[in-house]
């Protein structure tokens, strides 16, 4: 499979070679949302459940969460999960058609072979809308075989469901993540306290963000990138096309000896980006919580990447503020300049403390990050510590660890 990391480094090369000339202008984004609220799992291994869960209580499928407890979703789930998965593809089907209204259209498994092909899947799983279904999260699989999603909206600059087809530029797609920082006992309903013990809305940049998760899973040897949708999904979307910055220098970003942005010029990376993708995404949550939110240079943590698809790579961990006080944080390449994703941090968040060390006792630690059941997210890395002569590694907020899970499939 051509990797993440060996198309990042061959774009690394021909920026550097080329020097090409790239503008950068203001664009009118569209958005194509789902009805699908946000809630998580309740345990390590419910991720597949906590997603059905989301997509069955979308407003247009209109179940009610309290009526769907998670360990049923789970049960249904893992009886015809297949290939190694807690939850499969199939498996996931098989809950949400056996949960779903009767009356409601059935979903449906669907595998890509190509990352494009995958995405455009997940594009027109949210384009239903205009096809007069009504539009509902797609599930994707996410980090190889690791991690269930659901995807509750996507940016585009044109709208990819007209007719005749045109090409359009995916701009984000922003994501509800079921995991928890720990074990919950949530008892589901409309308007329950999820959003404040998980993180609603993470809003993820194509295609460099996108492409590091939604990075395929190896199933015998076939590598695939799985989707679940609702059955009728517009199959004649195109792939889609993608966003690309000018260079560096061409920005008059300066790189240090080490090979990374130098931080002060951050805030003016931070601008170009969002002139780029159209400010920050429309209608989002993102859009009013981090309004005229800057980044803090003076609260930036490097962090060294261990996923297997990009050894090595460094990213830069940015605190967002707004008159002093942390609202988000931001996560891009630090070699390269490319944004990975975006997450907003509400008032009263669990893990409110947790960013705001980000600005005191561990601005500019170096952190560590893997993608694992302990952290799906790189804005929660570790701090990599030895006990005893043994590794541990220490979570932004406190939590320490004796290993980083991530073997196991579908949790």
């Amino acid at each position: 499979m051509f990797s993440a990391w060996v198309w990042r480094c061959t774009r690394k090369r021909f920026e550097r070679t080329t020097g090409r000339k790239l503008s950068v202008t203001a664009m009118t984004t569209i958005t194509k949302p789902s009805g699908s609220p946000f809630h998580l799992q309740n345990k390590s291994d419910f991720c597949g459940a906590a997603v059905a869960l989301m997509m069955l209580s979308d407003s247009d499928v209109g179940r009610d969460p309290k009526d769907l407890p998670e360990i049923d979703l789970f049960n249904e789930a893992t009886a015809v999960s297949q290939d190694g998965f807690k939850v499969s593809d199939n498996g996931l089907v098989a809950a949400l058609n056996k949960f779903k209204l009767p009356q409601s259209a059935a979903f449906e498994p669907r595998r890509a072979l190509s990352e494009k092909a995958g995405t455009a899947l997940v594009v027109a799983y949210l384009c239903d809308a205009s096809a007069g279904l009504g539009a509902v999260s797609p599930a994707s699989l996410i980090y190889g075989s690791q991690h269930w999603v659901a995807v509750e909206s996507v940016w585009t600059d044109v709208d990819p469901s007209v007719r005749p087809r045109i090409p359009y530029k995916l701009l984000m797609l922003s994501v509800h993540d079921p995991a928890v920082t720990d074990e919950v006992d949530i008892e589901h309903k409309v308007d329950d306290d999820c959003s404040l013990r998980g993180v609603p809305g993470r809003y993820i940049f194509y295609p460099h963000g996108w492409r590091d998760r939604f990075d395929g899973a190896t199933v015998g040897s076939t590598v695939s990138f799985f989707v679940v949708g609702r059955s009728g999904v517009l199959e004649d979307i195109p792939e889609p096309g993608e966003v690309t910055l000018p260079s560096l220098s061409e920005l008059g970003i300066q790189v240090g000896p080490n090979g990374l942005i130098e931080l002060p010029d951050l805030v003016k990376l931070w601008d170009a980006t969002l002139t780029a993708y159209g400010g920050l995404p429309a209608g989002s949550l993102a859009s009013t919580a981090l309004a005229g939110a800057r980044p803090n240079v003076n609260a930036v943590n490097l962090v060294e990447w261990e996923h297997t698809g990009m050894p090595g790579m460094q990213c830069y961990l940015v605190t967002l503020q707004i008159e002093g006080v942390t609202v988000g944080t931001w996560v891009l390449d630090a070699e390269t300049g490319d944004s990975d994703s975006i997450e907003v941090h509400l008032p009263g968040h669990s893990l409110q403390p947790a960013y705001e060390r980000l600005a005191t006792d561990l601005a500019g630690v170096r952190l560590m990050w893997r993608p694992c059941l302990e952290s799906f997210s790189p804005h929660l890395p570790f701090l990599r510590r030895e006990v005893g002569g043994l590794p541990s590694f220490e979570r932004i907020d406190k939590k320490i660890y004796n290993k980083l899970t991530t073997e196991l499939k579908g949790v």
